[in-house]
């Protein structure tokens, strides 16, 4: 199985950035100093064009600033992961089925020991919601601009090629385990009576993985993704209720919620071409 390029964000990643910072000389750093240069990729293998368009945009302002330099470091900035490249490389991932085969840990692990700096959805007693997560590298110190970059993409490429090999797992030799998950997502969707949005994001990924697939009826890939982006994108975190009164508005809350996905989810079902990739 291999991730389809032709969908937005590549169907795992769903988006990402490269970044490249530069900080103009002088004996201290103040506020407007720093200039920031962004461009954005959505599959690893565009990583170096985002980077050659960011770069240039960098070196146009260099015509006209002199930027914080040092033959030893490299790039100078207050902020220590800019030190060096002056890069930053962004992503916010979806690794369903890494996470559906019990791989989600050992995937943040990765990145870790790669020197990114790891953001999982971890909200309202809900962990690791959807197996999303936001990366970024922390540290091009004693580095090319070039090995960097390299480095970067062939691992989050290798990423990618173990996700995919999850997701035809999923749908190969380890089939009940999404086949599972997907049933039971459909049921809690179709019939709770109190759901948080968040608890609806976590409960969407198996069918992420099925409408991607075209193996859902009753409800579009587009749909699916949607209602797991939009609470991220929001970013949608409620406060702990403190009071009597704050649970009750919240069970309120979490009741309307359900009805609306009820409702939606009402005639979804898994079609005859799911039915033979999970059962037959």
């Amino acid at each position: 199985m291999k991730l389809r390029d032709d969908l937005p964000y590549g169907a795992m990643f769903f988006w990402g950035e490269v970044r490249v910072f530069r900080n103009s000389a002088g004996r201290k750093f103040k506020d407007g100093d720093e200039f920031e240069f962004t461009e954005k990729w959505h599959t690893p293998a565009r990583i170096m064009q985002a980077y050659a368009k960011a770069a240039k945009r960098a070196n146009e302002q260099e015509a006209k600033t002199v930027f914080a330099w040092n033959e030893r470091f490299g790039y100078l900035s207050p902020m220590p992961e800019h030190i060096g490249c002056g890069i930053e490389v962004v992503a916010s991932l979806f690794a369903a089925g890494l996470g559906l085969l019990g791989h989600f840990g050992q995937t943040v692990n990765a990145f870790q020991a790669r020197r990114f700096t790891v953001a999982t959805l971890d909200v309202e007693g809900w962990d690791n919601v959807a197996h999303y997560m936001d990366v970024r590298t922390c540290a091009s110190l004693g580095k090319t601009s070039e090995n960097f970059l390299m480095e970067t993409k062939t691992f989050l490429a290798e990423v990618a090629r173990q996700e995919a090999a999850a997701r035809a797992k999923l749908f190969g030799t380890n089939k009940i385990i999404l086949a599972d998950a997907a049933a039971r997502s459909l049921a809690i969707l179709k019939a709770a009576k109190m759901m948080s949005p968040w608890e609806a994001v976590d409960l969407l990924a198996p069918l992420y993985l099925l409408a991607l697939e075209n193996s859902l009826s009753g409800i579009a890939f587009e749909d699916v993704m949607d209602m797991m982006l939009k609470p991220i994108a929001k970013g949608v975190f409620r406060r702990d209720p403190e009071t009597p009164e704050d649970d009750r508005r919240r069970d309120e809350e979490d009741a309307v919620f359900a009805s609306e996905m009820n409702r939606i989810f009402e005639n979804v079902r898994i079609n005859k071409r799911g039915e033979r990739m999970l059962y037959g």
